[in-house]
């Protein structure tokens, strides 16, 4: 079997899990470390721009957004959170991680699973301070039609081996 070299993360990108500093818009949370998530709100609320306006949720490859939460408490602190208003901590992920893309934003991929069809992969995957090596979270996503990439090949046969989680 041919060794599979698995991608960088791009330059810039800030994967779902990480820890992150914060330092934009919203001054009474200027260097404090939260985790980031997909942003979910599709609202016009208060946002973390510079001027205040509101400014609904895009979820798109230029502009994804993020939600914080505070990894003590697992608590909500802030949404609709711009990349250019966060800084990522240095992590060292686990050896098996391999960023993987769903929709605009990045994960550190351990394996996926059977995701109802051919073409949707549950993604398992790893967020910042998962240190056993034990993926703790994961999403679902729909593949492109045609063939399976030899990344998504990759992480389905890195699911062989795996005892389920309890």
């Amino acid at each position: 079997m041919p060794h599979f070299a698995a991608p960088a993360l791009p330059e810039g990108a800030i994967p779902v899990g990480a820890l992150v500093t914060y330092h934009g818009s919203l001054t009474d949370l200027h260097g404090q470390q939260f985790k980031v998530i997909p942003c979910a709100w599709h609202c016009d609320r208060d946002t973390d721009d510079v001027d205040g306006a509101p400014d609904p949720c895009r979820l798109n490859a230029d502009t994804p957004r993020f939600g914080l939460y505070a990894p003590a408490t697992g608590q909500p602190a802030a949404e609709h959170v711009r990349a250019a208003s966060i800084t990522p901590a240095t992590t060292t992920w686990p050896s098996d991680a391999v960023p993987f893309r769903v929709a605009s934003y990045w994960y550190m991929a351990s394996h996926t699973t059977h995701g109802g069809s051919s073409h949707a992969r549950i993604v398992h995957f790893y967020r910042d301070g998962d240190t056993r090596g034990v993926p703790t979270a994961k999403t679902w996503c729909r593949l492109s039609a045609g063939p399976v990439s030899d990344l998504v090949r990759h992480l389905d046969g890195q699911a062989r081996g795996r005892t389920p989680a309890a």
